[in-house]
């Protein structure tokens, strides 16, 4: 009889929570629209808090490796001195890759937030959907900055100061201007890998963790750290 009763009262149970949840699907509806609403704002003040630091560090290297194109093109046409000629060319030639990785990597990727603004939003099944070209958004500049700090990045690097270097020393015999050529190379692309920003991995990484605490906005920082010879300069963003 007690077994009967229980078995009775689970059943019981199961039917009410069964009948309110179905009475309510209004109410469980707005907490799944409020839960979307929420990760869409973070991801969207991520996204902008990250644009200024991660379009700043384009700009200045895009900028840098297009200088030097232009500028050793018009030396290697330009000059008198042959190997100076050979040295600007092979110059003009690694920027010009540098020039080409950044507008097919992260060019795309920076210009892309504000078009989620223009999403529809007027239901939660577009609500839903603008959340999830956000979170896409997020992932593929998360995943920039890891290339583009990474070991594919470094190998890349090394390879084509490498190459250059060999093709000045190699094929052309100018073993100073190699060496010269793959020493400033590889220092300037370690610079460039070193001031990667680093914003969009911490932020998703923070929402993957759900951790959604808004974080103050990211600039870019200046310092100079004096040694006893020198000193050293660091940017961060």
């Amino acid at each position: 009889m007690r077994r009967s009763l229980a078995l009775t009262g689970i059943t019981a149970g199961l039917a009410v929570t069964a009948f309110l949840g179905r009475a309510n699907p209004a109410r469980a509806a707005e907490g799944d629209v409020a839960d979307v609403d929420r990760k869409y704002a973070f991801i969207d003040a991520e996204l902008e808090r990250t644009q200024q630091p991660a379009q700043t560090w384009w700009t200045v290297w895009t900028t840098t490796y297009s200088a030097s194109t232009l500028g050793g093109a018009s030396v290697a046409v330009l000059a008198k001195s042959y190997s100076l000629r050979l040295s600007a060319g092979v110059l003009a030639a690694k920027s010009l890759l540098g020039v080409g990785s950044f507008a097919l990597t992260w060019h795309p990727l920076l210009g892309a937030a504000p078009d989620l603004h223009a999403l529809d939003a007027r239901t939660p099944e577009a609500r839903a959907a603008r959340l999830a070209q956000a979170e896409a958004l997020l992932e593929r500049r998360a995943d920039a900055e890891a290339i583009s700090r990474g070991w594919v990045t470094q190998i890349a690097s090394i390879g084509v100061n490498l190459a250059g270097g060999a093709v000045l020393w190699f094929g052309y015999g100018q073993h100073r201007a190699a060496l010269v050529s793959m020493g400033a190379g590889l220092a300037i692309s370690e610079l460039q890998i070193w001031t990667t920003p680093r914003g969009a991995e911490d932020a998703l990484r923070r929402y993957r963790a759900g951790d959604l605490t808004p974080r103050t906005e990211q600039r870019v920082g200046w310092s100079f750290v004096p040694w006893p010879i020198g000193g050293e300069l660091r940017v961060s963003f």
